[in-house]
């Protein structure tokens, strides 16, 4: 077997965790709908998704990185965004999830669990939870990624201008030619890496008029590629705004957002879709 002593230390530590976090947001929280819930779902079934798969193949490791670790993670952001106050039907639903399906290898402390929740039944004889597939959304998963990215890149600007205190964070977000571009280009860039093809497929249409922006472009575009689920502007401006509240509040600042297309500012240049520009005014 491949064992780590160290790590089978550091697991009962974190299974404690587990039982103490299952008894304190267990049936707590608020009963109306935030966007944010949408993805806390989304990720919650995706990963019952993953795991049912994992486990199916026999392949134990992987599933029990589904079922302890993702979902710790999908706990930890989710409470961070919604500033611990979690939609309470949802938070149990992740709560009873990983118990159950955590039960097959940890079932003595599930059990433990499954009590202090109230359960009658024993947890051995529950359901192994079955994902819903109308509840996975690949645009809230792009959304969410889209803030963390946010929040990474801001906590990056201000950490090498030392200032942990800015007066206000402008976001801007690309050009609306520049998401037509992206959702035009994705399929191709699949087909071909060859810049020359590349360029003479765009200049083959509307896009022609920016030559010269796409000319700089394609390169890092090949290099790196287009992100598998391509937002809107409109979703953009829509996931940043619901969640302008949560970053004003990381930051302790006033959080604007504007598009290149109404922006006169140097930074909005380098806004291009999934990956705003930033301004810090100190």
């Amino acid at each position: 077997p491949n064992w780590d002593t160290k790590f089978a230390e550091a697991i009962i530590t974190k299974l404690l965790h587990l039982c103490e976090f299952s008894k304190k947001w267990y049936g707590k929280g608020r009963d109306d709908n935030l966007p944010i819930d949408v993805w806390a779902e989304n990720e919650l079934h995706s990963t019952i998704r993953d795991a049912t798969a994992n486990m199916e193949e026999t392949k134990f490791r992987s599933a029990i990185q589904d079922i302890f670790f993702r979902i710790g993670k999908l706990q930890r952001w989710y409470l961070r965004r919604c500033k611990e106050n979690p939609n309470k039907r949802i938070m149990s639903e992740i709560i009873e999830s990983q118990i159950k399906m955590l039960s097959c290898f940890t079932p003595h402390m599930c059990e433990e669990i499954w009590e202090s929740l109230g359960k009658e039944d024993f947890i051995c004889n529950a359901a192994w939870p079955e994902h819903d597939e109308n509840k996975i959304i690949e645009d809230a998963n792009a959304k969410e990624e889209l803030i963390r990215d946010i929040l990474s890149d801001v906590g990056e600007v201000l950490r090498i201008i030392k200032n942990n205190s800015p007066k206000k964070i402008t976001i801007f977000l690309a050009n609306a030619w520049k998401y037509d571009f992206y959702s035009h280009l994705k399929e191709k860039i699949t087909e071909t890496r060859n810049l020359g093809e590349l360029m003479s497929f765009c200049m083959g249409t509307e896009l022609k008029k920016h030559g010269q922006e796409i000319q700089k472009l394609l390169p890092k575009l090949v290099k790196n590629g287009i992100p598998q689920t391509l937002l809107s502007q409109e979703q953009e401006i829509e996931a940043i705004d619901d969640a302008c509240d949560f970053l004003s509040a990381e930051f302790n600042c006033k959080i604007e957002i504007q598009s290149a297309d109404d922006a006169y500012h140097p930074k909005e240049k380098n806004a291009l879709p999934s990956k705003v520009a930033i301004f810090i005014e100190e």
